[in-house]
């Protein structure tokens, strides 16, 4: 398969004009979404139709290159931005297009999560690390917290969140922060959540260390970052690879305009733009310990697309498909 994705990124390093760029982004969306119908949709061997899938993309692409004859020859390219600044610029361009109907559905996600665990998190004060447009935050005070706290670095989505909170009336706060440099005494909190955030940072320590210092002894922590190991992974990588040049603003439009569901065309625009790193239950359990967390129990997405550890082991193929999976875990500071 590597050596597939391989020959599709060679092909597809070309100069992206817009008409390149976007056949390049559809190409590479049907690409996944159609990978997904076997990932989600069936329990035959992957790779094999992973394989033909591939060899289809790049037939596609080749074929499609006798139109940019009569392209536009101006590019979009763009300077690689940091990492940290890439991930503030997409996220800040993702989080705020949640609607009310939108945020309302993302909400209630996170209400279903925190039932389906049966968290314990009734008058608790809330901190959530890397917080977005709010909605974590916001499904823990409709399920009994006392109060809720969210920091993200990105200015578009805190607004979001505290236009949100002030229409709806949510006790919650919010503000602009560093996970690396959090505002707070130390041992304020009693439940943190990072939720999928510091496997997108550089120094993923120094964010625990400052989740350690705010939270107080015995407090929990909703801790989930992606495992090693899925194919998913290997296609998202190739095709930021193969976009790493095109704007994150120039993706999200091609995608808005194709009609796809908000949920998917989030999901698309950060696998194609965002960087992540991956870890095994093994390394993370050892990482948390360093910090002074111990993990009381895995936990579960419950969703049909989340890979939780009872549909890959359910899955004759679940391993290959996904790896570790979705490591969800409920940890405890120790006293």
């Amino acid at each position: 398969m590597k050596h597939l994705l391989q020959k599709l990124t060679e092909t597809m390093d070309i100069p992206n004009t817009q008409m390149a760029a976007f056949q390049k982004i559809t190409c590479l969306m049907e690409l996944v979404l159609r990978y997904e119908l076997i990932e989600f949709g069936s329990q035959i061997p992957p790779r094999p139709a992973l394989d033909r899938i591939i060899h289809s993309a790049i037939t596609r692409f080749t074929l499609s290159q006798n139109l940019l004859a009569f392209r536009n020859k101006q590019t979009l390219d763009e300077e690689g931005p940091e990492i940290s600044e890439l991930h503030e610029g997409l996220f800040d361009l993702l989080w705020p297009r949640y609607v009310k109907t939108h945020m309302t559905d993302y909400i209630d996600r996170y209400k279903f999560r925190i039932r389906h665990n049966k968290l314990n998190i009734k008058g608790k004060r809330i901190l959530d690390i890397g917080c977005g447009n709010g909605g974590f935050t916001f499904a823990m005070l409709d399920e009994g917290a006392a109060s809720g706290v969210g920091v993200d670095f990105g200015f578009e989505s805190i607004n979001h969140a505290l236009n949100f909170a002030s229409e709806y009336e949510y006790n919650a706060e919010f503000s602009v922060a560093s996970a690396y440099d959090l505002p707070f005494n130390k041992n304020r909190f009693d439940f943190a959540i990072q939720n999928g955030v510091f496997h997108h940072l550089e120094d993923e320590d120094k964010a625990l260390e400052e989740m350690a210092r705010v939270l107080k002894p015995g407090g929990e922590v909703w801790y989930y970052v992606n495992g090693e190991g899925a194919i998913k992974a290997d296609l998202l990588d190739a095709s930021r690879e193969i976009l790493k040049d095109v704007p994150s603003e120039f993706i999200v439009h091609v995608l808005s305009t194709i009609g796809l569901s908000e949920n998917k065309l989030n999901y698309l625009s950060d696998g194609f733009k965002a960087v992540y790193k991956f870890t095994t239950m093994a390394k993370l359990t050892e990482q948390l310990a360093g910090h002074g967390f111990s993990i009381i129990r895995r936990l579960s997405g419950g969703m049909p697309t989340d890979f939780d550890k009872d549909k890959i082991d359910a899955d004759p193929h679940g391993k290959e498909k996904w790896g570790e999976g979705n490591l969800r875990l409920l940890c405890r500071k120790e006293e």
